[in-house]
């Protein structure tokens, strides 16, 4: 049974790490397209030919499973049978869904490869709604009857946890025919996302900015985002300005597409007996509200130590040269990154050897390719790696973020393939964050130059800052524009711009070099993709918080805590995420990760100043 087809299917289709800021561009024409350097699509079909081929298997598979439905329960055999091949379904999905929007990611302008994935929503629709019962008939059936057919077909073990969830959440569950009503809205339930990447990703201009040296560029994320270390802070500012302004210019095109997307959320919500899209969100996790409130609450009172990172980080603008920045060739980043998970074992080392070199990654930036960093996991072949790797150091943090994630779905998969695809985003950014976390400590320890541990200390904090704090101040955000829709209001541009703007000012105070916040910024939720993903941004903050707790385990453990840990990427999909967490030994409901993220974040700000105030003695003399 596939009853977190919708949320995986999100996660396929954006699947970013580059935090807060999730969108599709283009990048711009640095590097060589040498077969090395790309992934190799023919590891899923060997040509757009055969993928049609496989549409059409599919579309018989649900055929199949139309014929299975009216009886699978009558016995244990049935059953089984039915949830064997939604699985297989379930695969076939996202093996086809990933092969279009793979090739979409290296050819954003091209219409073939959107057609595909239209194509694949409408299928992926009328299955939907053939098994939209599923829930409501085991319900019928009733635990007592269940557990005799899995004593006599021992093999629905398989489906255990899904079978489980289903009993624990019957009280929001509907009749048959209301289900297949709201099952219905998945045939148009994308249409906001996807209307959204073709603006945001494509059609919408990209402007120019003319620095204060005369040079010319054109503002897609990767330039705009290189502009931000510059010397020179009019230039960072007027990159700021011009940037931002750009989606400004679509400030009611973005306020309609983001409000119809809450609206459908509350709908779906409210129709299966939850107050809200956030308490429905949680309640498919079995996370206790409290646990979302503790944690908004938890990082709005320790703002300040943010605003005291970004105090100290002001100071380096005075110091920073281009000549100092470090640079790596993408062998060295694999060197690095291989070398600071070694204590992982091969369990975990050969598989990401093969993400290196075995056609899983396509690594350089180049025209009409989807910019940042994703991982699309692909049953039946392998995880795909999108980066966009030019040297930098934040370019080696992107990439093991994104092995992370390739890493933990390999591990689900070779563990137990029909619930690889039913893994928590919460527990799917933990695998990457975890690595994040792990490549700083390394390259701090092995580190002479004073100027290369600034470098990794400021990356490490400003993306600690981006996962604990500003993806909590989105997941504040998000959770108001879903309580305006649950009030009865739409979501207006000047309400949107307003609040967003309010909250970046509690949180940040001010741009990273001390200068006043740009209002430009008013219009930064335009540019997160992630707002589409039904309270995906609070999983960021989550999954920082809970790697840093699971670090700090493996290394108080040893060769136990690795083991440990590896065991909990292989157990992604087969519990909860809170309760796959406390069996690794860390519990969210309690203060203690929270304690320790915070103290690891004020020691390493403390890190940074004292080093900073070294650096600044030697310059002076």
């Amino acid at each position: 049974m596939n009853r977190n087809a919708s949320s995986r299917f999100l996660s396929v289709l954006a699947f970013s790490a580059i935090l807060g800021t999730v969108h599709a561009i283009a990048s711009p024409p640095t590097s060589t397209t040498d077969q090395a350097d790309t992934w190799d699509l023919t590891h899923i079909y060997p040509s757009d030919t055969a993928w049609d081929g496989a549409r059409l298997e599919f579309v018989a598979q649900i055929d199949r499973i139309s014929e299975l439905a009216p009886d699978w329960p009558s016995s244990a055999s049935q059953m089984l049978a039915y949830f064997e091949l939604d699985c297989e379904l379930a695969r076939s999905f996202f093996r086809l869904i990933s092969y279009a929007d793979l090739n979409t990611s290296t050819n954003m302008d091209s219409a073939a490869y959107r057609q595909m994935t239209s194509q694949m929503l409408q299928h992926f629709s009328r299955w939907q709604t053939i098994i939209s019962d599923t829930d409501s008939r085991l319900l019928a059936l009733g635990q007592e009857a269940f557990d005799q057919y899995l004593s006599a077909e021992p093999a629905l073990a398989r489906f255990g946890f899904e079978i489980e969830d289903v009993f624990a959440s019957s009280r929001n569950a509907l009749a048959p025919e209301q289900e297949r009503l709201v099952a219905g809205t998945d045939s148009f339930g994308y249409a906001s996302l996807m209307a959204y990447r073709a603006l945001a990703g494509s059609e919408m201009p990209r402007p120019t900015v003319t620095l204060s040296d005369g040079s010319v560029h054109q503002l897609d994320y990767p330039t705009f985002a290189s502009l931000l270390d510059v010397e020179n802070r009019d230039d960072r500012n007027l990159a700021v300005e011009t940037y931002h302004s750009a989606f400004g210019a679509f400030e009611h095109t973005f306020a309609a597409l983001i409000d119809g997307e809450v609206k459908r959320r509350h709908y779906n919500a409210t129709a299966r007996g939850h107050s809200d899209s956030l308490s429905a969100r949680l309640a498919s996790d079995h996370i206790d509200p409290v646990i979302f409130t503790t944690t908004i609450d938890t990082m709005r009172a320790n703002r300040g130590s943010l605003q005291e990172y970004l105090r100290i980080k002001a100071r380096l603008a005075s110091i920073r040269t281009a000549s100092n920045a470090a640079s790596y060739s993408f062998d060295e980043a694999s060197h690095l990154i291989l070398s600071s998970l070694e204590f992982l074992g091969e369990p975990y080392l050969e598989p990401l050897r093969t993400a290196f070199n075995g056609g899983w990654t396509d690594r350089y930036p180049r025209p009409g390719k989807k910019g940042f960093g994703g991982t699309t996991p692909v049953p039946g072949a392998h995880p795909y790696v999108l980066l966009n790797f030019t040297g930098s150091l934040s370019d080696v943090y992107v990439a093991t973020h994104e092995l992370g994630h390739a890493i933990h779905f390999w591990l689900m998969d070779s563990s137990n393939p029909c619930t690889a695809h039913s893994s928590s985003g919460i527990t799917d950014e933990i695998a990457a964050l975890f690595n994040e976390h792990i490549l700083s400590d390394a390259l701090f320890a092995t580190s002479s130059d004073p100027w290369h541990k600034l470098q990794i200390l400021e990356r490490s904090l400003d993306r600690m800052a981006a996962a604990i704090f500003d993806q909590a101040r989105l997941a504040e955000f998000e959770a108001e524009i879903h309580r305006q829709v649950a009030e009865g209001r739409s979501l207006s541009a000047d309400w949107l711009n307003r609040r967003y703007f309010e909250l970046l000012r509690e949180y940040r105070q001010a741009e990273a070099d001390g200068s006043p916040l740009i209002e430009a910024r008013k219009y930064g939720w335009m540019d997160i993709e992630a707002l589409y993903m039904n309270h995906y941004v609070i999983n960021y903050t989550w999954g920082s918080i809970a790697a840093l707790a699971l670090v700090e385990m493996v290394k108080t453990e040893g060769t136990e805590g690795s083991a440990r840990y590896l065991e909990y990427l292989r157990n992604g999909g087969n519990d909860a995420p809170m309760a796959l967490l406390k069996n690794a030994g860390v519990n969210m409901g309690e203060s203690t990760p929270y304690e320790t993220a915070i103290s690891v974040f004020d020691l390493r700000v403390q890190e940074l100043s004292q080093l900073l105030d070294q650096l600044e003695d030697s310059s002076n003399q």
